[in-house]
């Protein structure tokens, strides 16, 4: 009781660190969930035929593919592969559109990393 007593504020502290760290992680994983829930429900009305529903869903996917980490733009083009293996659409189709958007992103990150670490490693 007395170590409780004399270290009370550095407990506390700690006990804050460990809740804010799990809230934190938490909200990182339905951040990731909501981008795929987006981007299974694009496709949905895509498939269904629902235009304007789809063009919205477009947009916002869009919108946050700067943002993206690498690895879901890589689950992105992975599920999107998936659906362009039988047959290429027509070059106006939206589901092609965000494949071509997500592949030119995950290009312009890889360009970047390389040149990062040419210069790192000193070549120019």
């Amino acid at each position: 009781m007395c170590f409780v007593r004399h270290n009370k504020f550095f407990l506390v502290f700690l006990a804050s660190l460990v809740l804010c760290s799990v809230l934190v992680i938490r909200q990182y994983q339905v951040d990731q969930w909501e981008h795929v829930d987006l981007r299974e429900d694009f496709i949905l009305l895509h498939d269904q035929g629902q235009a304007r529903g789809a063009e919205r869903l477009y947009q916002m996917l869009i919108q946050e593919l700067p943002q993206l980490p690498d690895r879901a733009l890589i689950a992105d083009q992975q599920r999107l592969t998936v659906l362009f293996l039988s047959q290429k659409p027509p070059p106006e189709d939206l589901l092609w559109k965000y494949y071509v958007s997500v592949q030119n992103e995950l290009q312009r990150r890889t360009d970047e990393r390389v040149a990062r670490a040419l210069k790192h490693a000193g070549v120019q």
